[in-house]
């Protein structure tokens, strides 16, 4: 099972290629990776370049960058997998209010280290960025989030 995972490997076709060497035979292999961006995630990714530092935005990026299931059911296939499928299902996610959810994401995620070292007013800067342009994902205070995920399964030979 790669839960949210594949898309931060730098070589995908490797790490599946490594994953089928190490299954044994008839094994499955489940993977989910989230995608295309939602509104929220590409507002953040822009506010980060803004307030924090430019070179952020690409993470956000990275975490919603592998989503087209022909391309997930083809690195399935080269890495040695047979029978892969790919299929979408989109849900609605309740979170916590926007400034709430912003600092979660942000201190569970690499761009901790750079948020810390940019300073209270930047911080500041961003969350009042967010939480304004967030408004209209906002429902009885909650940031709601409508999110497209693809879980792909395939077996060893």
């Amino acid at each position: 099972m790669c839960q949210l995972g594949l898309q931060f490997f730098p070589d995908q076709a490797a790490a599946l290629r490594e994953m089928h060497r190490v299954l044994a035979p008839g094994a499955r292999i489940v993977l989910n990776v989230p995608g295309p961006a939602p509104e929220p995630f590409l507002i953040l990714a822009e506010a980060l370049a803004r307030h924090i530092r430019p070179e952020l935005a690409p993470f956000v990026q990275q975490v919603f960058s592998i989503h087209d299931t022909r391309q997930l059911q083809e690195l399935l296939a080269q890495a040695g997998f047979t029978g892969a499928t790919a299929e979408p299902a989109s849900t609605t996610l309740a979170l916590p209010p926007p400034a709430e959810f912003l600092w979660q994401y942000v201190h569970s995620t690499p761009l901790a280290a750079a948020a810390a070292e940019a300073g209270e007013a930047a911080r500041a800067a961003l969350e009042r960025d967010i939480v304004t342009r967030w408004k209209p994902f906002t429902h009885d205070d909650r940031l709601m989030l409508e999110l497209r995920v693809v879980t792909a399964a395939a077996r060893t030979a």
